[in-house]
């Protein structure tokens, strides 16, 4: 945080000094847009399901804002974050850029302190855009950032609904410890010459914080269900982490007890190019004795590390390599395995076009036209840091096969062997209610789903599938699986995400 109450001495005199016009006309009247609280387990991991049977607190007609335009507001708690749902009317929008959005918290339900806003006090003004706000608070104004809230949102990728988290406990909402926040008041302001402000009257929506216990989640244990599921494991490694003598124990902790049977790596590779296929193949024998381990060649820092043979492989895109591996023995049938780190943060447009060419590549392999047969009904399954951090389309054309630039890369198509679209496969962190799979508490970005697994389930159904984050474990926990509470955030940026397959 870096306080600038000398720099913002001047816009504090004037702040304060038109509080009092205001505030008059505010106490004249109490707001009307009293909601009722809602205690309730929500999952941030951009589905929905989970809001259904929370109310609506306020919602707004179409038409009345220059870039955003809100439809509506949801707004429950649970005994640690403060969540909000949040609708537009126009088209799809981004949370984490290319907005003006504003949060407003008058946190202390007090219109006499705090910024003076559309009939409120606010002590947080949060521009989502801007990954950034400012706290009012009586010693001066302190620009504060993500992790200052403890935010969470979701997804990451343009749409029309998004849900996001703010700790209860940060230093806004308890007013630097000094309170327990029971009652605040909320305003959303769009951006544009003419923004579209929810609520439309003064005052804001004010939120009573429901003080009914809400049980933790059903934790998530690391073992397979049966000792015959395959289990994959995709895990961006963050700059050849499994080599890294200051990390490489974490790595050992984490794989061991996850116990994968194939491995998707992001980001394995070695600026010094030390490590190669054998030293992987090593390590991975040390780790786990008496196993023999089938290591794929490195494309662009992906490296395949699989129980199974390895029957075809190569690298099928700019940033995607896939090899086809010998299941036949626990699934009835060999498993196409593909492996992506896309390209990072605003680079839509190559993201774009190496999901093209990728789609294009398993469009062409389906009909017949790969270097390798693909049989008919054969699972595939895709792994990987997707860094999905822009356009949903990005997303759509791997799930779906639809192609943006098909005069490069071909015609549409649906991947799945019924002619469907793949299925995403959303999961939850193994103790706690979240699905962010990358975290850096000193970035401007909130935690967010960049590592995705996508699948064919026609022929292929999860029966377990999790995210790892030691962090959220109990001391019980970690103890049992040899893990130490840091582990996973020393390791990577990035969390493992695990699948468990079984034969159809």
């Amino acid at each position: 945080m870096n306080r600038r109450t000398s720099a913002l001495a001047f816009a504090m005199l004037l702040l304060f000094s038109s509080l009092g016009a205001l505030n008059t006309a505010a106490s004249d009247s109490d707001s009307p847009n009293v909601r009722d609280s809602a205690s309730f387990p929500v999952t941030i991991d951009g589905l929905f399901d989970d809001w259904e049977s929370i109310p609506v607190v306020y919602a707004d007609p179409a038409g009345d804002g220059t870039d955003e335009d809100f439809i509506m507001l949801k707004i429950a708690n649970d005994n640690d974050f403060m969540f909000f749902s949040i609708e537009f009317h126009d088209g799809e929008q981004m949370m984490q850029n290319w907005n003006d959005i504003h949060l407003y918290l008058d946190t202390d339900a007090d219109v006499n302190t705090g910024l003076p806003v559309h009939g409120i006090g606010a002590e947080l003004d949060w521009c989502f855009g801007c990954r950034s706000g400012y706290y009012y608070i009586m010693d001066g104004i302190i620009e504060i950032y993500q992790n200052d809230l403890t935010l969470r949102i979701a997804p990451t990728i343009t749409g029309e609904r998004f849900e996001i988290a703010i700790s209860r406990s940060s230093a806004i909402l308890t007013m630097d410890g000094t309170q327990e926040p029971t009652t605040i008041k909320i305003v959303l302001q769009g951006g544009g010459a003419a923004p579209d402000i929810l609520p439309d009257e003064p005052g804001g929506i004010e939120y009573e914080f429901d003080s009914t216990p809400v049980p933790s989640p059903e934790i998530i244990t690391l073992e397979k269900n049966e000792m015959e599921h395959l289990r994959i494991l995709s895990y961006n490694v963050r700059q050849n982490g499994l080599f890294d003598p200051e990390r490489q124990a974490e790595f050992e902790r984490i794989i061991k007890a996850l116990e994968p049977d194939i491995m998707g790596f992001q980001e394995a590779y070695d600026d010094n190019d030390t490590n190669d296929v054998n030293d992987i193949e090593a390590l991975f024998e040390d780790w786990f004795p008496g196993v023999n381990w089938h290591v794929s060649s490195e494309w662009n820092g992906n490296f395949v590390v699989s129980r199974y043979p390895i029957l075809h492989q190569g690298h099928h895109s700019w940033r995607s390599m896939g090899v086809l591996l010998d299941t036949e023995e626990d699934l009835g049938t060999p498993l196409f395995f593909i492996n992506s780190h896309f390209s990072c943060c605003d680079a839509n447009d190559n993201r774009q076009e190496q999901v093209d060419e990728l789609m294009s590549f398993v469009r062409d392999l389906k009909n017949g036209l790969g270097p390798f047969t693909l049989e008919y009904g054969t699972p595939i399954v895709h792994v990987g840091d997707f860094n999905l951090v822009g356009y949903r389309q990005q997303l759509t054309t791997l799930t779906d096969g639809d192609i943006v630039d098909e005069a490069s890369y071909g015609i549409d198509f649906l991947p799945d062997w019924d002619d469907s679209p793949l299925t995403d496969l959303f999961s939850r962190q193994t103790h706690i209610r979240m699905g962010y799979t990358w975290r850096s508490d000193n970035s401007e970005y909130n935690p967010g789903k960049l590592d995705y697994i996508l699948y064919t389930d026609s022929v292929l159904e999860p029966v377990k599938h999790f995210v790892l984050n030691t962090l959220a474990m109990s001391e019980e926990d970690l103890s049992f699986y040899n893990l130490n509470s840091e582990d996973t955030k020393i390791a990577s940026d990035h969390l493992p995400r695990v699948m468990d397959i079984a034969e159809d």
